[in-house]
């Protein structure tokens, strides 16, 4: 690794801090168009005969038009009796936020929306000496314990004295040399960087969660993006196809795309070394590049909703959230017809109950289901009182 590093730096040449200079990665100024991509996309929940229930509040990330995607044609159709979309103020999440009241029956609902998304490529990446602007503070933070973890990687980088590109793509080429994916994993991980540092395979979390985490100690500025993929194929369910990236702040360009989670995952597929052509292009693409095959629904990490959840800041907010509340008596709570096949609460009759995490194998759960359109170019947080005894699953399938 620290012979990649110094190649690198030596073709920069000795004055790199002094001039920004186009670092090639395998693109040049001029190329091919953006590739485009249109769906629709419906996200279906139904929650099986919530008998006895005080209240449901559910929370689905809310995807908004940015310069990378345009969303529209946004439907809403259910049991529930309030709907809003609210946006978080700390990281800027939006989410659709639903209440259904003593529900009778199923509570269901269908959230449909079109995106039209666009490849999302950075062609020159500059070497400068430039600093991360004091504002970019919140995205240079890592957790003490996490920071320890990681200081023999850091150190064996070597790469202190170098400008901010060249730190994050070697924070970017050691997680593709050095880790695995384990598609056993349910989901997309858990984001546990030093977990991941020790069994050395993971999902697409790990990936992104363990690269901010190292640039950040590295002094570059990173952050994460929860999303979902868009099918290939015309109409497919793709409620297993949440996927996460990240970004890092290069300063003359702005915000870089990076995804090494999917060039270790296209080697894997494939059954190639990481030293074959295909490998290596991946390899160049997704440093500084993300396909149009997905949604971006939010970033962020430790994240209370608006309006706010009851129990703990979520560790990130990229499947829908569901909160329960029953009376605290539990007369009329048939827990078990609450049961989601394979997701057993526990219910102590006290004010707050636990998170459970919905991971196993057969739970009736939310599902997405998209269709994509062919030859198209183109707050106040709720009152929490003792009488109340809140269940609620964080999705994470």
């Amino acid at each position: 690794m620290k012979k990649l590093v110094r190649s690198l730096l030596l073709l920069l040449g000795a004055g790199y801090l002094m001039t920004p200079v186009a670092l090639s990665l395998g693109y040049g100024t001029q190329g091919p168009s953006p590739a485009k991509r249109h769906a629709k996309i419906t996200l279906r929940v139904e929650i099986p005969n919530p008998v006895g229930s005080k209240y449901l509040n559910l929370w689905v990330p809310y995807p908004i038009s940015d310069e990378h995607q345009k969303i529209e044609n946004v439907e809403v159709t259910g049991s529930h009796q309030r709907e809003g979309v609210y946006r978080e103020p700390v990281f800027g999440n939006t989410a659709l936020h639903l209440r259904w009241m003593q529900v009778q029956g199923n509570a269901t609902m269908d959230f449909t929306f079109e995106v039209k998304r666009r490849e999302r490529v950075v062609r020159e990446l500059v070497v400068s000496d430039k600093q991360p602007s004091v504002l970019l503070e919140p995205f240079m933070e890592v957790d003490p314990q996490v920071a320890l973890s990681l200081s023999e990687v850091v150190g064996s980088l070597d790469v202190n004295d170098a400008p901010i590109v060249v730190k994050a793509r070697a924070a970017y080429d050691y997680l593709v040399d050095n880790f695995e994916r384990d598609p056993k994993i349910v989901g997309c991980g858990t984001g546990d960087v030093p977990s991941f540092l020790n069994v050395r395979k993971g999902k697409c979390a790990d990936f992104s969660s363990t690269f901010i985490a190292l640039a950040r100690c590295l002094g570059v500025p990173a952050r994460e993006v929860y999303g979902l993929r868009i099918s290939k194929e015309r109409s497919e369910d793709i409620s297993d196809d949440y996927h996460c990236w990240a970004e890092f702040f290069a300063p003359e360009v702005g915000w870089v795309p990076v995804d090494p989670s999917d060039v270790v995952k296209f080697a894997r597929k494939k059954g190639l070394d990481l030293s074959d052509q295909q490998v290596r292009e991946k390899r160049e693409y997704y440093f500084g590049a993300v396909d149009e095959h997905r949604v971006k629904l939010g970033t962020g990490n430790q994240i209370l909703l608006a309006p706010t959840q009851l129990l703990d800041p979520l560790p990130y907010f990229m499947c829908p959230y569901l909160e329960v509340g029953y009376e605290s008596n539990c007369e009329g709570a048939d827990l078990k017809k609450m049961n989601l096949k394979g997701l057993t609460f526990t219910a102590l009759c006290q004010p707050i109950s636990e998170r459970r995490s919905l991971i196993g194998i057969g739970e009736e759960a939310p599902s997405f289901y998209g269709q994509t359109f062919q030859g198209d170019h183109f707050e106040t947080a709720p009152f929490i009182g003792s009488k109340y005894l809140v269940l609620s699953f964080f999705a994470t399938w």
